[in-house]
């Protein structure tokens, strides 16, 4: 007869890790014990890319991150992922595009955390990667300047860094 063995993983070290979203889905929420709890919640796949100084002693390792629907650590991965700055309050959702995030990097604060009796890795915080970061192993650094178009017609250079978000 064929065994087969769980396998487990030693958590990695917390720091801060430039992860890819690998998947984002809907699932039915296992915990739920009150009415008002949602039927589904948000799960997230993270893969770690390099640790935040480029080391890639962790790459390929995944961290797994379930949000309520309302959460605003969905609307932060989100911004951190596409760039953006949408925001909501507390009595107000906004409607993002889960799929869109699929395939971005963003920088992760891991830590790690107990969870029935064995040390896990869980994503603490997000933000968006700095836009000189490697983007698919190229130097993206003369991204930083982009043309812009005035009313007069002239092109005159923007530095990115400058405009406040």
């Amino acid at each position: 007869m064929l065994e087969i063995k769980k396998r487990e993983f030693k958590p990695i070290p917390e720091g801060m890790y430039i992860v890819k979203i690998e998947n984002v889905a809907w699932e039915a929420n296992k915990w739920k014990n009150k009415e008002d709890d949602p039927e589904k919640n948000i799960n997230y796949t993270f893969i770690v890319v390099s640790d935040e100084s480029g080391d890639k002693a962790y790459e390929g390792r995944k961290i797994w991150q379930t949000n309520h629907p309302n959460s605003q650590r969905n609307l932060a991965i989100y911004n951190a992922a596409m760039g953006e700055k949408l925001e909501a309050t507390d009595e107000e959702s906004v409607n993002i595009d889960e799929t869109k995030m699929i395939g971005r990097e963003v920088r992760a604060v891991v830590k790690q955390a107990e969870y029935n009796g064995k040390i896990s890795n869980k994503i603490d915080a997000v933000v968006a990667l700095p836009i000189s970061a490697p983007v698919g192993g190229q130097d993206n650094s003369e991204a930083k300047k982009e043309p812009k178009t005035d009313t007069t017609g002239t092109n005159e250079e923007i530095n990115i860094e400058d405009i406040p978000f």
